[in-house]
C-alpha cells in the first residue's frame, strides 16, 4: 500500500473527530476546518 494523498494544514483536532462516507458512487472524508468557528472541510477521496 502507498500514500496517495496527504491532507495538510488542518487545525488542532484534540478529539480526533472525522467521518468517512463510503458507497459505490462516492467516498468523502469530513473533518474540522477551524478550531474557532463551526467550519467543516469535505474531501473527495475518489477524485484526488
Amino acid at each position: 500500500m502507498k500514500v496517495l494523498h496527504t491532507i495538510r494544514d488542518t487545525p488542532p483536532n484534540l478529539a480526533g473527530l472525522c467521518t468517512l462516507s463510503v458507497n459505490s458512487d462516492n467516498c468523502y472524508v469530513a473533518y474540522p476546518g477551524s478550531n474557532t468557528i463551526g467550519e467543516v472541510q469535505i474531501f473527495d477521496a475518489i477524485n484526488l
